[in-house]
């Protein structure tokens, strides 16, 4: 997946941030998250630009979200904020996985919702 520079629900910038994970390996995060429809967060390496995660908020109502796990080829669904990596929990729910397709943000949401349905 390309590292993105805008959001792909409203086209804005993202608001990157660098950290630094348990393992030292610095990273960015890249967030659109104060917008009251859609939340899209997005982990990159910083030494060569590879996504490691990416998250969207599936119901803010119910803090549902879903991430996919580069690393691990998984993808998550979960309630609240993440804790700890790789995602543990009552609350978790592993999805086949998939490419995400954010440039088709609305139908990769439906397709999400489906898969959470028959799983």
């Amino acid at each position: 997946m390309k590292t993105p520079v805008v959001c792909p629900k409203c086209h804005e910038p993202l608001v990157n941030t660098d950290c630094k994970l348990r393992s030292g390996t610095i990273v960015w995060k890249k967030a659109c998250k104060d917008k009251l429809d859609h939340g899209f967060l997005c982990v990159v390496k910083d030494e060569d630009n590879v996504v490691i995660l990416t998250g969207m908020v599936l119901n803010r109502n119910t803090s549902l979200k879903v991430c996919w796990d580069f690393i691990n080829n998984k993808i998550v669904v979960y309630k609240g904020e993440i804790i700890r990596f790789p995602f543990r929990g009552k609350d978790v729910l592993e999805i086949p996985w998939f490419e995400p397709n954010v440039d088709e943000y609305d139908k990769l949401i439906d397709k999400v919702r489906k898969l959470i349905t028959f799983s």
